[in-house]
């Protein structure tokens, strides 16, 4: 057990006056403890009233978590270097009440001596002020700001003689602009209008509001009040208090100069939004984020939730608008376009949301700003209020949003991130699991089948979770993979929704393989991996995020799924998955079949490649579906290329560029398909190194001929 050093008479003072405060200081059981005492204790033989502020504290009082004595050490620093401002800290709620990465940043920030000392002794000694507004500027700040930024605001006036509460929202809602648009920032440090008012929330109290604007704001205009009316149906609706006293908004009015910004956006402690010639979109959605916060995995579901609340504010939740039939006994128009969100799982190939999520990632990378997670989410969502009844749901949403405050005061993450930081710590709730939880613990027992028939078929259900009741044929990770050799059918079962079972092969280098699968159900593929997967955590996430995926093979019909082909491009080890993303269990059978050398044309490998010149077309033939003709070529970097390949016979081949490594670097990763216009596949690709790359052609169902061609742009 770690011992507690105290070396001086003053030390060992300190530690029993320390211990009458804070029972557990007398005998630190911990090693935690015993660095937490050991600060302490520095700190009260610097200032003992400062000191006793500290541990009074709630998160003090009740032991200390690794975050806490972080925290802890990062303040100790600052009060070393300006004993007055960590004394004026220590006094104020939002220290006292629960240590979170905000504490921690500014502390960082106060003790680096960016901030000039004049603004600290200017600014009133008023503690409730110094928390609500400088603090939260700073903590805005940190996240966006480029260096140097804050010298920006340090010239301005009314910054360096501390912050009034109207100038400290315009500070807030600007405090990103250094970094994501400095001409907007300019000019709105040259001129602004503001518009501010305040109001009492039922459970929120009084809350005020502001709007920052870079051109006048028309006195007809009501944004406070739709922002107001959302807070409103927020509190109502979820039954617990707007996360914030002070709702900020900066509307860059785009009608007149081009600031070149995106629609919107939230910051946490901000929104951000453009003003078009129609109007303000989405101003619900972003005052809703103040609630439904994160990114990553989830982020389907923040954006699905803010999405429907703008829907529910305007009275205009409308289930039908995803009925893809029409009504009645005939056929639909087939001119009527199906849903967003059901065109985005068509495109993907996926069944539910789960499904698409780990299609979209693997094909597109992260979906931070694509339209899918958004009317994905609020089609799942729309159907749960339909299924359930709003009550209900905004139960649900309110739980889910009590467990997330839950979570962070736990965990000590950030609000706005730590949705995503699901595998940065093994001890965090699975957040997929999170959300089921808590949408289900509102759900009525007479609408509990209507709920899970709508969670399983549109969003596939929740991975994790305790599966040791269920028995396994083949290991959940690379770990546990089963040895696979080349031509061995395995005949396996998936046995869940979630079930993934991994082989491990070793390939030769420039040998052709095809890949073989069957199993009947939409929502499982067999997938090929590049290298080595990372994630340890057995269904936190879907694997294959951490490795390259070099080709997928569904299956649906029955039979054994043949013609996907790949070359190998170096002598390694390569991992396959049988992955089933939220369907039924069952049988499958798969192999992966080294295939014979035959006479070719264009060779089958990156070794045997066919070297093409710009410019010159060159003619080839797919003698069947397991051939692929690769070509290389050796690009200038930063060269941007535009590459067609036009079929003389035959239906358009699939078409896609890899690196030395074998990672296709445009085009689906699946299959390699672009655009395809009157039977040309066609598109642009610009070199990111100047080394060698390989076009590769496949797909032919028959003999197909083509010409490929090779034409550089100019920019």
């Amino acid at each position: 057990m770690p011992t507690l050093t105290l070396s001086t008479p003053a030390e060992r003072e300190a530690h029993e006056r320390l211990s009458d405060l804070v029972p557990w200081m007398a005998k630190p059981r911990d090693a935690l403890r015993v660095q937490a005492a050991e600060i302490a204790i520095q700190l009260w033989l610097q200032d003992p009233a400062m000191t006793e502020s500290v541990v009074r504290s709630k998160w003090f009082q009740d032991g200390t978590t690794a975050h806490e004595v972080d925290v802890l050490r990062r303040f100790a620093d600052l009060a070393s270097r300006s004993s007055a401002v960590a004394a004026m800290i220590a006094e104020t709620p939002w220290f006292n009440d629960v240590v979170t990465e905000r504490e921690r940043d500014l502390f960082d920030l106060l003790a680096r001596g960016d901030l000039s000392p004049s603004f600290l002794d200017e600014h009133p000694e008023d503690a409730g002020r110094f928390s609500d507004h400088l603090v939260r500027f700073f903590i805005s700040a940190l996240s966006g700001m480029t260096p140097g930024a804050l010298a920006t605001f340090e010239r301005q006036p009314w910054f360096a003689d501390g912050l009034a509460p109207l100038e400290a929202a315009f500070a807030i809602a600007v405090s990103r602009l250094p970094h994501d648009n400095p001409m907007l920032l300019r000019d709105l440090l040259q001129r602004r209008y503001i518009a501010t008012r305040s109001t009492s929330l039922p459970l929120a109290g009084e809350v005020s509001l502001y709007l920052v604007q870079n051109s006048p704001i028309p006195d007809s205009e009501a944004i406070l009040d739709r922002i107001e009316a959302t807070a409103r149906l927020m509190e109502e609706w979820l039954a617990a208090p707007f996360p914030t006293t002070d709702i900020i908004l900066l509307l860059g009015d785009a009608t007149a100069v081009d600031y070149g910004i995106y629609r919107g956006g939230h910051f946490g402690s901000h929104m951000r939004l453009t003003r078009y010639e129609y109007g303000v979109p989405s101003i619900p959605h972003e005052t809703a984020h103040y609630y439904f916060q994160g990114v990553g995995e989830t982020r389907w579901f923040v954006e699905g939730a803010a999405e429907l609340t703008e829907r529910y504010l305007d009275d205009a939740v409308d289930i039908s608008v995803y009925v893809v039939d029409g009504p009645g006994d005939g056929p639909a128009p087939e001119e009527a376009p199906p849903p967003h969100a059901v065109s985005c799982l068509i495109d993907d190939g996926a069944q539910n949301i789960r499904h698409f999520d780990s299609m979209a990632h693997e094909r597109h990378g992260v979906l931070i700003g694509d339209y899918c997670t958004y009317s994905l989410g609020e089609w799942f969502l729309t159907h749960l209020f339909d299924a359930i009844g709003p009550e209900a749901l905004g139960a649900g949403l309110g739980h889910w949003y009590q467990q997330q405050e839950s979570l962070a005061e736990t965990f000590g993450q950030s609000r706005t991130w730590r949705v995503g930081l699901v595998d940065t710590d093994p001890d965090i709730p699975n957040p997929e699991r999170v959300i089921y939880d808590s949408l289900s613990q509102a759900v009525p027992e007479h609408a509990r089948d209507a709920f899970e028939k709508v969670y399983r078929e549109l969003h596939g259900g929740v991975s994790g979770g305790p599966l040791d009741d269920i028995p396994d044929d083949v290991g959940d990770t690379i770990q546990t993979a089963s040895p696979l050799s080349p031509g061995e059918l395995v005949e396996g079962a998936l046995e869940h929704a979630f079930d993934f079972d991994y082989f491990v092969f070793k390939a030769t280098s420039g040998q052709k393989y095809e890949l073989r699968f069957e199993h009947a159900t939409p929502t499982s593929s067999l997938a090929l991996y590049s290298m080595p997967l990372t994630n340890p955590y057995l269904g936190r996430q879907f694997y294959e995020r951490w490795g390259t995926v070099l080709k997928r093979v569904t299956s649906a019909s029955g039979d054994l799924t043949r013609g996907a082909v790949w070359v190998a491009p170096r002598s390694f080890r390569y991992y396959v998955a049988v992955q089933n993303f939220g369907g039924p269990p069952g049988p499958y059978r798969m192999s992966i079949v080294a295939l014979k050398e035959t006479p070719d044309d264009h060779g089958d490998s990156q070794a045997t490649a066919t070297e093409v010149t710009l410019l010159q077309p060159v003619e080839g033939t797919l003698e069947g579906e397991q051939d692929i003709d690769y070509f290389r070529f050796q690009p200038v970097e930063g060269q941007r290329f535009h590459v067609e390949v036009a079929p003389l016979e035959g239906e358009p081949p699939r078409v896609c560029v890899y690196n030395r490594e074998g990672r296709a670097t445009t085009g689906r990763s699946e299959d390699c398909s672009v655009r395809r216009d009157g039977g040309v596949v066609s598109f642009e690709w610009t070199a990111w190194s100047p080394y060698d790359f390989y076009l590769a052609v496949s797909g032919g169902t028959g003999v197909v001929s083509y010409t490929l061609l090779i034409t550089p742009v100019e920019e």
